[in-house]
């Protein structure tokens, strides 16, 4: 009897926890015809597989989802080939969409999406951003006609680099105040993470530390939690294995005791295979010395990718999926651009971040000694 009580007791706890994660999504679309296919999909970091998609149809302008949303959770909301972002918190939110292209969508009855909702539109609606959205506007515009001057269009070009800084540095300091002043709110660990690549990472990890575990426990603070743990500098870099240009399997953990730069390129990579020269002097100055480079290409075409290795005589170990942009390793190593890299030390510890030319030749001097 105790133990079935007890089974009773763990099950309606399972039940309510369960619910307490769960946001049910009631949408109101008066200018979209009943039948229409709507579906959601979890906005997630890009080293996390895509969910499959729920599906559902319109009826009477109205559709409903039902999904978790434990700590607050992103869903891209999909209608007519367009879609928008959603941020929602635990309970219930009610959507309206006051087009038939999702370009007016309203959330109400739910914290964390007014919330995501105020938050982006402050930062829209900042000086620093309105100046930066304009002259991309312009420099857009001035395409478009008939005539465009070289000149003119690259003094338009140079007017958004110009203003990117600021908006860039008004963007950061709207979110750190955000998080300072909303310390348990659940839109912190989204809005911590869109400004990780652009903040330093003794700042990120500070901020991190001062969220609450309920703002925390979602996608994207777990996803902070493994760059912090895994990717920052003084982490120990992850092991991986991919296949050499001979067909074997070759893993970073087999160069343990060494200095070793893991560069990711592509044969197409224009800046890539500029840079090579400064990657063969530092194998030439160091690789008797407890140094080597193994590099990581995005390619897809594999003849290309060896012509590549052989035309730049790079002599290294060369390892591909031939997955270009879903190179597994670049996805387990958060890489956007290449070049990019990461220096590791002998005990795999991670030492430096996209260092190259002379600075990596520095840096090389100061560390191999033998």
């Amino acid at each position: 009897m105790k133990k079935n009580l007890l089974v009773i007791i763990l099950l309606l706890i399972t039940l309510q926890t369960h619910a307490q994660s769960i946001v049910k999504i009631n949408g109101s679309c008066p200018l979209i015809k009943d039948g229409t296919e709507i579906s959601l999909v979890r906005w997630v970091p890009r080293r996390i597989d895509l969910d499959k998609k729920i599906v559902t149809k319109t009826s009477g302008h109205r559709f409903t989802f039902e999904v978790n949303a434990a700590g607050g959770e992103g869903y891209l909301l999909y209608a007519n080939k367009k879609f928008t972002r959603l941020y929602l918190g635990p309970g219930k939110a009610d959507v309206w969409i006051a087009d038939s292209v999702l370009n007016k969508v309203t959330v109400t009855g739910n914290l964390t999406g007014a919330e995501y909702d105020r938050f982006f539109l402050s930062q829209s609606y900042s000086e620093e951003t309105k100046a930066y959205k304009l002259a991309r506007i312009t420099y857009f515009k001035y395409l478009d006609t008939k005539d465009v001057n070289s000149d003119v269009r690259e003094t338009l070009k140079k007017k958004i680099d110009s203003l990117a800084v600021p908006k860039l540095k008004k963007d950061i300091e709207l979110t750190l105040g955000y998080i300072k002043n909303h310390p348990l709110s659940y839109l912190n660990t989204l809005i911590l993470y869109e400004i990780i690549d652009q903040v330093p990472e003794d700042a990120i990890k500070t901020v991190f530390k001062t969220l609450s575990q309920k703002s925390t426990n979602n996608t994207w603070g777990k996803e902070l939690q493994y760059r912090i743990d895994n990717l920052f500098i003084g982490a120990t870099a992850p092991n991986f294995k991919q296949t050499d240009t001979a067909g074997r399997q070759v893993s970073l953990d087999s160069f343990r005791g060494k200095y070793v730069l893991i560069d990711f390129w592509a044969s197409w990579c224009i800046p890539c295979r500029a840079d090579n020269p400064n990657l063969i002097k530092a194998v030439n100055d160091y690789g008797d010395k407890n140094f080597t480079i193994v590099s990581v290409s995005l390619d897809s075409d594999k003849e290309r990718w060896f012509q590549a290795i052989k035309h730049d005589k790079l002599t290294w170990t060369h390892l591909s999926d031939l997955k270009e942009w879903k190179n597994e390793v670049s996805v387990q190593y958060y890489v956007y651009a290449v070049p990019d890299n990461y220096l590791i030390d002998p005990s795999g510890k991670i030492i430096a971040k996209n260092i190259r030319g002379e600075e990596l030749l520095m840096k090389l001097k100061e560390l191999v000694k033998y």
